[in-house]
């Protein structure tokens, strides 16, 4: 099953490392750019409007860590959405993580506008307040005394007008600064970063691995003319088969069970306080990975074995 593969997968990366010389990360990093650059995918999950991202931790149950997922998806919005396709922009590989980089790879780069905010700094008083201040309490004469209070109140609230009004110009240029920054956001696209904690073994790192660990998450859909980069020891791409019919995102996990029979294999957790499963299923010649969060489907995927 393709589950069963990619904790396979994870788990002999650090092995063949420790067999084989290491390649020159360029010719791993070119290949799979000359392999998936360009290419138009389907995310099938919601995914965070910035360079975070979403990630992904191969072979690990749960592969994503959904508290802080759902947490990237609230603070920064959503885009691309589920079912929408986007263009794959960017590969690059790292020591313990490639980055899969779709729609420009998410908003955030060093070249991107930074919601700092805007700093406020209060008018100090004038030399003509501070005087005031100073002569107020020499004077004597009750009468004088209260002309130069009211010189020095009419000084104050002219100090705080002013203070008011470079206050609503810093909200004013705040707001639109946050409303541009999201704009912007919503065009920047998101990412997958793939980590793997042994190190990223680039002789193993063939663009079906690469397929293999995202394909819960994403839909690849086979160029007229993709480039013969597989290597002879690879295996074949997951081949997904339609879904029935019945079957969408937020069933409960009995109704699943009841249109699909009883899982073959079934992995349950915690991820922070909420329960997470991780179901295999059985139907004819198609296995179905299901994954349920508080016994609700969010994610499955239908492949051919």
């Amino acid at each position: 099953m393709l589950n069963r593969s990619l904790k396979v997968t994870a788990l002999l990366l650090p092995l063949i490392g420790a067999l084989t010389p290491s390649l020159l990360r360029g010719q791993s990093e070119e290949a799979l750019a000359q392999f998936f650059e360009g290419r138009t995918v389907v995310v099938k999950m919601d995914m965070p409007a910035n360079k975070d991202g979403v990630d992904v931790f191969p072979g690990r149950q749960p592969e994503i860590n959904f508290n802080e997922y759902s947490q990237r998806l609230k603070r920064f919005g959503i885009s691309p959405h589920s079912g929408d396709a986007t263009r794959v922009t960017k590969i690059k590989v790292k020591d313990k993580l490639v980055e899969f980089q779709l729609g420009g790879g998410g908003y955030g780069t060093a070249s991107d506008e930074k919601d700092t905010g805007v700093a406020f700094t209060p008018t100090p008083k004038s030399n003509g307040e501070k005087d005031l201040e100073r002569e107020i309490r020499k004077v004597a004469d009750p009468q004088q005394k209260r002309r130069m209070q009211d010189e020095l109140d009419d000084l104050r609230q002219r100090r705080e007008r002013e203070d008011a009004r470079l206050r609503n110009l810093a909200a004013l240029d705040q707001e639109q600064r946050q409303q541009r920054i999201a704009q912007r956001a919503q065009q920047s696209g998101s990412r997958f970063n793939l980590h793997y904690p042994q190190g990223v073994v680039l002789e193993a790192l063939t663009p079906d691995v690469v397929m293999q660990a995202l394909a819960q998450y994403v839909e690849f859909a086979a160029p007229a003319s993709a480039p013969a980069l597989v290597t002879a020891t690879s295996q074949p791409a997951a081949v997904f088969a339609a879904a029935p019919a019945e079957m969408h995102k937020g069933m409960l996990e009995n109704e699943v069970d009841a249109l699909l029979g009883r899982p073959v294999e079934v992995h349950r957790g915690k991820e922070g306080s909420l329960d997470v499963s991780h179901s295999t299923y059985q139907k004819g010649e198609n296995a179905v990975d299901a994954l349920f969060v508080e016994g609700v489907l969010v994610r499955y995927t239908i492949s051919s074995r």
